[in-house]
């Protein structure tokens, strides 16, 4: 951006600048001629828009100016509309943001120019991703292409609207335009139907021409020139009357090439087309009647059929562009807002309107189908005659036929009877001021001004109706798109209803408006024509005043200035604003209304800014909630920024677990292999050692404190070379057990004293024996089928108590033998193994300081006693009989 751009755009968005009051409600004192003079000089520096509260006046300056570029949309992006001087793209970010924030649909009520800057500015003022750019090319271009076929010169306006556009954008949750949908609210004008070859180089030129607007505002002059025609040519197709045979009156084509261009023009057979302009089919049960046409007939027949084929020809240009403009995620319809752009219409005519819609079986539109759909025949003056005897006690309707004109004179009115206006227009015609009334005419006071009607034409152009003979020769054509156009033309069609009058479309075309806009939420652009000339720097105070006055705005802006600009439901504002108060956030349990008092009493707001309804909050003025939202604004950040925390920290944690988790994984298949790659080097001895390894972790491991040392130490079994020797080969054989699964010297304890006597102490796979260390001789042999139990107890003496039971004698026999061994977890270990391998059954291990031992003649209690730590030990056991206990002392 050059540094003259920047310093021009620096001019026009710095507040120190604007001339007068940038807001109506803010002039001191507030008359009339302060609000039109606080325009004029406005608009002597170019600062065309002012505001009133957040409508927006535009005065029209009638020359291009600078702060319509990129530069100026980017100015005003995410600003309030007090932070820059006044401008559509000001209240076009307003809307745009209330539609974010409030999740509520919008409307803006504008004409001409003023919508286009407005679309403008939410087309570019949206993201720039690259799939949207051809839709914003679309939207902008849609215009140029309705206009083309839309507008027309009027003594007001170089291209003027023929028609009332509802252009509503579908945007999508962050704000990028989804698609757009057109409706066209059909003004009723009268169609120039005489130059149709017009038409055609018209419709040509216009495409050619699309990308340069300029072309297509003087292409009717150009086209008129160069095929020299006048403007007052009408109607080139005429007919002439003749006389029938039979006495009735008819009618022909007075010049055949005429009707041959039109012919040529519709593709369709010459003579089809003739008898449709000049004879009427009328189909009963039994037959079919042939009448002729009069001149006057054919006139109306050929004049509805060009208003037929110029209003569905822009009806399905606009549906056209709503199949390319659509949204067609047709599925997420649902989460899509809307901003609604209500182009060529101002706020009365809305007003008006709304209330023919409320109020449809009233008023000159009720009165008029009424008249339409007798069976009689009737005509203007008797519709003229109805009319004043239906508003004959309304003061503000004048004709020759009230009564109030002979003794009032001419009353003010207003279109529809009982319209309930909010404030009276001003200068209020008198019978002095207007002219004399002529006849078969009325007059309707309308905002704008007094307007005289003629009734003539009323009931034809009402009924408007398009006979089905033509509809048929249109469907006949060779034209593909007419068989579009007139599909009740199809002659297998036989269900064909009455067309809609135009006082019928017009009501439902309004009602459909009103039904979609009273779901959104309203914002106006007012426009204002500085001078009848058209040209720049001229104000004409007198053409201001009157367009001031009967679009109320002076009215409006005092109601603004005295009353609330903004209302809401209590449950609506404590939950859009709840989180700016700690005593609100983040559950408010109170009714609304006190959350509401208590969350406005922590703001330094004077109570006179704001008031409490019965359901709702009134706020004063913009600037307050303006803030407001500003400080929702910064706390939605910092509880954004609250949310990203604990999300992040809860997101790391949740990694660092499954780091963890994952570790452990890893480390416990790691071991896992190791073992096996361990394992794989094991012959079946090696295997056995690590199976009685396992077996006495699971026995022992955190139930005796003495195992841990075990761990280390390996299990040999035969810690005497038993295998060895030649006399225990020979006793084997005698005893029956060749195996030795442990031997080695322990210490037998006595029943009698708990005196240590050693022995030799053998397992083998089939008993449990033994035997004297020096003679060999066997003392015990006990099978391992009769061991039911081994005692122990948890500290770390070397004691194990080892019951047997034997019915072998037919009596059960019960026996204990106490040993001590510093080999005792192996003991336990081999044992157990050897009794679960023989009986596939193990024995009960038992493990703790208080235990019983069956002797035979009488049981023996042991009790262990710990004395120091458990895991340490100051020397051997001392045991101790005394009676039936058996003491053990570590």
């Amino acid at each position: 951006m050059s540094m003259q751009l920047w310093q021009e755009i620096h001019g026009v968005l710095c507040l120190d600048q604007e001339v007068g009051q940038t807001d109506t409600t803010s002039l001191d004192p507030f008359t009339e001629d302060t609000f039109i003079q606080n325009l004029h000089h406005r608009y002597k520096r170019d600062q065309i828009y002012t505001y009133m509260g957040t409508t927006i006046i535009a005065v029209n300056p009638y020359k291009k100016l600078s702060f319509y570029s990129a530069e100026v949309i980017a100015a005003y992006q995410h600003h309030h509309l007090l932070d820059l001087p006044p401008h559509i793209y000001a209240v076009a970010e307003h809307v745009f943001q209330s539609m974010k924030d409030r999740n509520h649909d919008q409307c803006i009520v504008t004409t001409g120019e003023s919508a286009k800057i407005a679309l403008q500015y939410l087309i570019y003022g949206s993201s720039r991703r690259r799939n949207l750019e051809y839709l914003k090319e679309q939207l902008l271009s849609l215009n140029y292409v309705l206009e083309a076929f839309g507008n027309a010169v009027t003594i007001h306006n170089n291209n003027s609207s023929r028609f009332g556009m509802f252009l509503e954008i579908e945007f999508d949750f962050k704000g990028d335009p989804m698609g757009a949908n057109v409706t066209n609210c059909k003004h009723n004008q009268t169609i120039s139907y005489l130059l149709k070859i017009l038409i055609q180089n018209i419709y040509w030129k216009s495409v050619e021409s699309l990308i340069n607007q300029s072309i297509l505002n003087g292409i009717d002059l150009h086209l008129l020139k160069c095929l020299k025609l006048q403007r007052n040519i009408e109607r080139n197709l005429q007919f002439i009357p003749k006389a029938n045979i039979d006495g009735t009156e008819g009618c022909s084509v007075l010049n055949e090439y005429e009707l041959y261009d039109v012919c040529e023009l519709l593709v369709s057979d010459m003579t089809a087309l003739e008898t449709a302009f000049t004879q009427r089919i009328i189909e009963t049960r039994h037959e079919l009647l042939v009448a002729d046409l009069c001149s006057i007939e054919a006139k109306r027949t050929r004049d509805a059929l060009c208003k037929a084929l110029y209003n569905r020809l822009f009806t399905w240009i606009v549906n056209k562009v709503n199949e390319f403009t659509k949204y067609e995620q047709e599925q997420y319809l649902k989460e899509v807002l809307s901003i609604v752009l209500i182009m060529n219409c101002y706020t009365i005519f809305i007003q008006m309107n709304a209330w023919i819609y409320r109020q449809n079986n009233h008023g000159i539109l009720a009165l008029l189908d009424e008249e339409c759909l007798k069976v009689t025949p009737i005509t203007d003056e008797m519709f003229l005659q109805n009319m004043s005897k239906a508003c004959e006690d309304n003061p503000y309707f004048d004709s020759q036929d009230n009564p109030y004109y002979e003794s009032h004179g001419c009353k003010n009115f207003v279109v529809v009877p009982h319209l309930n206006i909010s404030c009276e227009p001003h200068n209020p015609g008198s019978a002095s001021s207007l002219p004399p009334l002529p006849n078969h005419c009325f007059r309707v006071r309308h905002f704008a001004g007094t307007v005289t009607y003629s009734v003539n034409g009323f009931i034809d152009k009402n009924n408007d109706i398009l006979y089905r003979d033509l509809s048929y020769v249109m469907f006949q054509s060779e034209h593909p798109l007419l068989k579009v156009l007139f599909p009740e033309g199809n002659p297998y069609r036989t269900h064909i209803k009455r067309p809609a009058s135009i006082a019928s479309q017009f009501k439902i075309s309004i009602g459909a408006l009103m039904k979609n806009i009273q779901s959104k939420e309203l914002h106006f652009i007012k426009c204002i024509k500085p001078n009848a000339l058209k040209v720049p720097q001229v104000f004409e105070t007198g053409l201001v005043q009157h367009q001031v006055r009967y679009q109320c705005l002076t009215e409006t802006s005092r109601l603004r200035k005295a009353g609330y600009f903004h209302r809401q439901d209590y449950d609506s504002f404590l939950n859009r604003y709840k989180m700016l108060s700690t005593v609100t956030w983040p559950k408010w349990t109170g009714t609304s209304i006190d959350g509401v008092a208590l969350l406005l009493k922590e703001f330094p707001i004077h109570p006179s800014e704001y008031a409490f309804g019965k359901t709702k909050i009134f706020i004063k003025n913009l600037r307050l909630m303006t803030e407001l939202d500003d400080y929702r604004n910064e706390r939605l950040n910092e509880l954004a920024t609250l949310i990203q925390k604990v999300w992040r920290a809860w997101t790391k944690r949740k990694l660092f677990l499954q780091l963890i988790e994952s570790q452990q994984i890893i480390s416990r298949n790691y071991k896992t292999w190791k073992c096996y790659r361990y394992r794989l080097r094991f012959d079946q001895t090696a295997r056995n050692r690590m199976r009685e390894k396992v077996t006495a972790s699971l026995i022992f491991r955190d139930k005796k404190v003495s195992y841990k040392k075990s761990v280390s130490h390996p299990f040999r079994g035969d810690y005497v070379r038993l295998r060895q020797s030649v006399r225990w080969k020979r006793c084997s054989q005698e005893l029956g057990d060749q195996y030795v699964v442990f031997a080695d010297i322990i210490n037998k304890i006595t029943k009698s004293g708990g005196k240590f006597v050693q022995k030799l102490f053998v397992i083998s796979t089939s008993a449990m024996i033994i035997m004297d260390q020096r003679t060999m001789q066997c003392k015990y042999r006990i099978p391992v089928h009769h061991i039911h139990r081994i005692s122990l107890s948890p500290y770390i003496d070397d004691i194990v108590v080892i019951h047997t039971s034997s019915d072998e004698t037919g009596v059960e026999e019960r026996k204990a033998f106490v040993f001590e061994s510093t080999h005792v977890i192996e003991i336990v270990t081999k044992l157990f193994l050897v009794i679960q391998n023989a009986v596939t059954k193990p024995p009960h291990i038992l493990i703790t300081n208080e235990f019983e031992a069956d002797f035979g003649r009488d049981v023996v209690t042991f009790v262990f006693r710990c004395l120091g730590p458990p895991d340490t030990t100051t020397g051997p056991a001392k045991i101790h009989r005394r009676q039936n206990k058996m003491e053990v002392t570590l």
